[in-house]
């Protein structure tokens, strides 16, 4: 629930007994413009999720993956495999996450050598399957479901790009499922 987290941050950052606060923003534009609006003066650490380049300087540090190194890794992965390209489609969580969104551009910029392309197209041999990406608003369920209709209405798919872990979590048996011989 975005709106709740922004809400308790605020809340949080009311109160004059905090001294420090450790957050994983699932909203970071939303996050930003709280932390933006409440000016506090305690020390902010981002935890796994940051706040986008331009609101970096509104936390005093950031405890995490380098979710863009992670997304070019998953990107190589699927070049090793696959290296005269193919079709792939990411399944992502909140449309608004930061960390999500730069694995997603790491895995693009591998797949192509090119950077910053906002969707595959051809570049480098590799396209992106029509619905894709996918985003699951972190629901494990309805990451496996997109899986399950994308590859029924794709049957060629090379590729997923699992920019986070809700179709593992969510119902780890039928993401098996997808894959039986």
């Amino acid at each position: 629930d975005e709106a709740g987290e922004a809400q308790i941050v605020q809340d949080m950052l009311s109160k004059p007994d905090t001294v420090a606060m450790a957050i994983s923003p699932s909203n970071a534009p939303l996050i930003a413009q709280t932390i933006k609006s409440a000016n506090p003066s305690i020390p902010i650490m981002t935890v796994d999720a940051d706040l986008a380049k331009e609101d970096a300087a509104l936390r005093k540090t950031y405890l995490g993956t380098d979710n863009y190194l992670m997304g070019k890794k998953i990107g190589e992965y699927i070049k090793k495999a696959k290296p005269n390209g193919g079709t792939v489609c990411t399944i992502e969580g909140n449309p608004a996450a930061d960390n999500i969104l730069r694995r997603a551009q790491g895995m693009r910029d591998a797949l192509t050598g090119k950077e910053g392309l906002a969707a595959l197209a051809g570049e480098g041999g590799w396209t992106e399957a029509p619905g894709c990406p996918v985003f699951t608003n972190d629901d494990g369920a309805k990451g496996v479901q997109a899986m399950t209709d994308i590859l029924a209405a794709n049957p060629d798919l090379d590729a997923f790009g699992i920019m986070g872990g809700w179709p593992l979590f969510g119902a780890p048996q039928p993401y098996r499922d997808l894959f039986k011989p």
